[in-house]
């Protein structure tokens, strides 16, 4: 089985109940860049974990997430929030909750 979540609070909230069962107590994080034109790159993280029931039986949470745009310094509004800082800060809320449960941080992705 396999759960996706459009939002690091949903992961989160679906990892929640099962922080003991989770494979090599480990959460993958990632996070890429796609260009979409010159001046112009959408940032994306995901995040996934592999759930290890005790009855032997085991299911995937995914996480895929659009963090917004960068654009360069003389491109962007002023109050413009740039789409890194989006996932610096989803990067810092999820390493900051699996450093409260007992749960490391990796990077890449599970693909199950």
């Amino acid at each position: 089985m396999r759960i996706v979540c459009s939002t690091m609070s949903d992961f989160i909230e679906n990892v929640q109940g099962h922080t003991r069962d989770v494979f090599l107590g480990k959460v993958y994080f990632n996070r890429f860049k796609k260009p979409i034109t010159d001046v112009k790159t959408e940032i994306f993280v995901d995040a996934s974990v592999v759930v290890d029931l005790r009855n032997g039986s085991q299911f995937l949470i995914q996480l895929g997430e659009s963090c917004g745009f960068d654009y360069p310094e003389n491109s962007r509004a002023p109050g413009d929030v740039q789409g890194s800082e989006v996932a610096d800060n989803l990067e810092s809320t999820l390493r900051v909750w699996c450093n409260e449960n007992d749960l490391g941080v990796l990077p890449g992705i599970v693909d199950y």
